[in-house]
């Protein structure tokens, strides 16, 4: 579709004019519950997504400027739309050097931004960690350049928390290769509430954490290992705050809180490379290395957890069978009732 004659596109926001870090006067939780409140704007940003427009003022005459939207709508349909749309193919008639259509262009490289891609909205693209595919429970970042790039945009006069990256896609297998790559929504990623996306976001300036006590990397580096389903299905942690525990006779009781009905499994690994060896904490781990038994004892791992769920609490009773490193991995669902 193309854009009226007459259409102009606004100047870009300066960046000097952004709002400086500061809490967020609301939350996504009292803002709405269910994606579904957005069901017609996100509907506009997928059928957009289908088409490949001559320039970016068609683009965004057809996403932004052909219906009426408030400051929210804009920022959703503009979010929706990119973790639609394949960024790897997307194709403009001319491409003008550092034009707006360049900047869209530079994904099927790896070089974009979404940054710059919200329009009339304050956008601060945000570098720093994040517990990706490949992080294991005591991974260490310190020292190491950011893995990960996020957003943080300003509606309604408050800053919040998005990663288009996050929400369009994720690994089915721990392995970061493009066959595992699945391409499904998830809007947990969308206005992430602070005190829930600092388990795997990491912000190099610690003030885009927006919390009211920001996390040292420290900090960030030893809080368990979280995905957005953990917070959907509202579970919490009672007992262990920590991504690494420690026993010495290999008997643990683990306590999990959960506020919605919901089912659970679970998964225990060994670090094969931790067999027999006396330096476990100086041992790097790769998911590669994680295996189902203990070397030489041949029976499952499930064999020596205990899984009991009640009415609000999930708990685990661990007898380890040999010295080395586990991993527990807890799958939730909430339930359909």
């Amino acid at each position: 579709m193309k854009a009226p004659e007459g259409f102009r596109l606004p100047n870009p926001i300066d960046f000097e004019t952004h709002p400086p870090p500061e809490l967020p006067k609301y939350l996504k939780h009292q803002v709405y519950d269910k994606p579904e409140v957005f069901a017609k704007v996100d509907s506009h940003a997928i059928q957009v997504a289908e088409y490949q427009h001559p320039t970016f003022r068609d683009l965004m005459w057809d996403l932004l400027y052909r219906y009426k939207l408030d400051e929210l709508e804009r920022a959703r349909v503009i979010f929706r739309w990119m973790t639609a749309k394949d960024m790897q193919n997307i194709h403009f008639e001319n491409v003008p050097p550092n034009s707006p259509e360049d900047v869209l262009m530079s994904f099927s490289t790896n070089r974009g931004t979404f940054s710059r891609i919200y329009s009339e909205i304050h956008c601060v693209t945000v570098s720093g960690y994040a517990k990706g595919v490949d992080y294991l429970p005591g991974d260490k970042f310190c020292g190491l350049p950011p893995n990960h790039s996020w957003n943080v945009i300003y509606i309604r006069g408050s800053w919040q928390l998005v990663d288009v990256h996050w929400a369009a896609r994720y690994l089915s297998s721990g392995k970061n290769v493009p066959e595992n790559v699945v391409y499904e929504y998830d809007d947990f990623y969308f206005m992430m509430e602070p005190q829930q996306a600092v388990y795997s976001h990491f912000p190099e300036d610690q003030r885009w954490q927006l919390l009211p006590v920001p996390l040292t990397l420290s900090q960030f580096e030893n809080l368990p290992l979280t995905k957005s389903q953990f917070f959907k299905c509202a579970i919490d942690f009672l007992q262990q705050h920590h991504g690494v525990v420690r026993t010495q006779d290999g008997c643990l009781r683990m306590t999990l809180g959960f506020w919605r009905p919901g089912g659970f499994t679970y998964k225990l690994q060994y670090l094969v490379t931790s067999y027999n060896n006396p330096d476990l904490d100086s041992l790097t781990a790769y998911p590669s290395e994680l295996t189902d038994q203990v070397p030489n004892l041949n029976v499952d791992l499930k064999c020596f957890v205990l899984q009991e769920t009640t009415k609000d609490r999930l708990n685990f009773f661990f007898r380890l069978p040999a010295s080395g490193i586990y991993y527990l991995t807890i799958y939730a669902q909430v339930s359909s009732k």
